[in-house]
């Protein structure tokens, strides 16, 4: 019976299994569309547009900042496709509402079966076959992971995810050039949904050099090069086909463009004629350690040359006022010791579990099996500390962990099953518990929220709002004429979603001057306000006292709008719209002079 339970068709019967919990959890939200995230609100509100005849290459949301042309966006069409094929094909049969229902809750759990496949995948590939077994267990087990694939989830999240994943898998797998035109493919698509892919892009590049510098393997060589022609060819169609000719030109710091596209080729360039010519004319170390080093060092300088300004980042320009009030509050951008939580434990522990685990699985192979494990160890130590420094890398670095964490779970099966006494021993194998995600989490928790300085309480994103906007508050807000609210900027994307009104601004780091101009309103005092408000052309100002951003807001100095309004002190210019009992928005009326 066993023998026909083989690893995959295991890890099939998993991914039902938590894809059926999943639903079976979220029915209720999934019926009204309760997205908990503003991208998730937002990225419905980009497929309805797009559905309803807003041009592919359009990726503005017209309905932030309407009078200045939309809100400008960085996402890609290529998240938007299946969710607007989905949401197409069932609303002749459902209706729109329900179709939009079903597609959000079905895509991410669509997704996440790959990921099933390619963990499993990765262990058979690492020769045992127990790790195979046991990594598909160890991600239905891991919640910072399967949180980014829960019905609703329809970000991008996933699919870094999903990508990282098949990333790992080819470059563990034999170097040849096939393998490389797929991790080459994989990576164009993973670049062209979010420049956030940029470091694992790179790391991969890194590994598959390194294994050329070391070895000298003609497959190696191949490998590379065909990793980094298909990666720039796949880049600049996928650009052109989401973004159209002017994502070939434009220079954008936050997205694939113009440089990041130079940057690419350049590199391809010298390890494609260079990298043969050092074989034949000066095999050796040095040789081919020039030749790469001059690749990275010309992609550099075409990336700078270009763009100088995007050496900062993406939100290197952002507005005094919107770092101090928006992106210091987005945990997931933030390092990791920012913040000392009991989400710092979730977070740190599985990682280290799986290098510990890495390491010894590393040390014990030999030959082929020792190659992998040590380009598996070192995509997870490059990821750890990536995820030291940007929180949200950390479910790369436990997808990363995996195999790492089932071999530590067998190493302590092992160790447990040589004690010869009988409860030390049975003690001693209940330690596997300790390995595994949910456990070394909630135990690194506890030890981490007993430290002095620590906040006993989760913290999680300032990424309010949608709670803010409930039926009673849809109720009213839809009775009225549709107009500009000004609101605050992480409850806009969900009265996008659930009105026909627009709003002035949300936390989307284009618009960073009308983000700065909202928060300035609401942190300044109401004399200040009033002219911000009334020459941004809105009729209502709408906001969520109970939101973590408006608490915010009101630490701000001095006697704030958001302070008064929060304190029932709202000023002469504002007239309050009666709202029903129990919602959780309040809405005043500006008086105009």
């Amino acid at each position: 019976m066993t023998k026909h339970i083989t690893p995959m068709r295991f890890a099939m019967l998993l991914w039902l299994a938590v894809a059926a919990l999943s639903i079976a959890l979220s029915f209720g939200a999934i019926m009204t569309q309760s997205t908990v995230d503003p991208d998730d609100a937002l990225r419905l509100v980009q497929v309805r547009d797009l559905l309803h005849g807003q041009g592919w290459w359009d990726i503005s949301q017209h309905r932030i900042n309407p009078a200045a042309g939309g809100g400008l966006m960085h996402w890609s069409r290529i998240v938007d496709a299946p969710l607007a094929l989905g949401i197409a094909a069932f609303s002749p049969l459902l209706g729109q509402a329900m179709a939009e229902s079903l597609a959000m809750a079905l895509w991410p759990l669509l997704l996440l079966a790959p990921l099933f496949w390619v963990v499993t995948r990765t262990g058979a590939a690492l020769g045992d076959r127990r790790i195979a077994m046991l990594s598909p267990l160890l991600l239905a087990s891991n919640q910072l992971i399967l949180f980014q694939f829960a019905p609703l989830r329809i970000d991008h999240h996933g699919w870094q995810i999903a990508l990282s994943g098949v990333l790992l898998l080819l470059a563990t797998l034999p170097a040849s050039r096939r393998t490389g035109m797929l991790a080459g493919l994989a990576a164009a698509t993973y670049l062209a949904i979010s420049l956030e892919a940029l470091p694992g892009v790179t790391m991969i590049a890194a590994i598959m050099a390194v294994e050329w510098w070391w070895s000298g393997g003609v497959a190696a060589r191949a490998r590379l090069i065909a990793y980094l022609v298909t990666l720039c060819v796949a880049a600049l169609m996928l650009q052109w086909v989401t973004r159209g000719p002017v994502g070939l030109s434009a220079t954008w710091c936050d997205a694939l463009s113009l440089p990041y596209l130079a940057a690419l080729g350049a590199a391809a360039l010298v390890v494609v004629f260079g990298a043969p010519l050092v074989d034949r004319a000066a095999p050796g170390r040095l040789a081919r350690a020039v030749c790469l080093g001059a690749g990275g060092l010309l992609s550099a300088a075409s990336l700078l040359l270009i763009a100088p300004s995007c050496a900062g980042g993406p939100f290197g320009t952002l507005d005094p006022i919107v770092t101090q009030y928006w992106y210091v509050h987005v945990r997931e951008g933030l390092p990791l010791w920012s913040i000392i939580d009991a989400m710092t434990g979730y977070m740190l522990a599985p990682t280290m579990v799986g290098l510990i685990g890495t390491t010894l699985a590393m040390r014990s192979a030999t030959g082929e099996m020792r190659r992998r494990w040590l380009i598996v160890l070192a995509a997870l130590a490059a990821m750890a500390l990536l995820s030291l420094l940007v929180m949200r890398v950390t479910a790369i670095a436990h997808l990363y962990a995996i195999p790492g964490t089932a071999f530590a779970a067998f190493y302590v099966w092992r160790w447990a099953r040589g004690i010869a006494n009988a409860g030390l021993r049975i003690l001693a194998t209940m330690g596997i518990l300790v390995v595994l995600p949910p456990t070394a989490g909630a135990l690194a928790a506890l030890a981490i929220t007993a430290l002095p300085g620590a906040t006993p309480a989760l913290v999680a994103d300032d990424a309010a709002g949608h709670g803010c906007v409930d039926p009673p508050s849809l109720s009213a807000l839809n009775a009225i004429e549709p107009t500009l609210l000004f609101a605050p900027l992480d409850v806009g994307p969900h009265i996008l979603q659930r009105t026909r009104h627009s709003v002035m601004a949300t936390a989307h780091h284009r618009n960073n001057a009308v983000m700065a101009r909202v928060i300035t309103a609401f942190v300044g005092d109401a004399s200040a306000a009033r002219q911000a408000i009334e020459s941004s052309g809105a009729a209502l100002v709408v906001v969520c006292t109970s939101a973590a951003e408006f608490d915010n807001f009101r630490a701000a100095s001095g006697d704030s709008l958001a302070d008064q309004l929060a304190t029932d002190r709202a000023p002469d210019w504002l007239e309050s719209v009666p709202m029903p009992a129990g919602a959780g928005l309040t809405v005043w009326r500006i008086r105009r002079q």
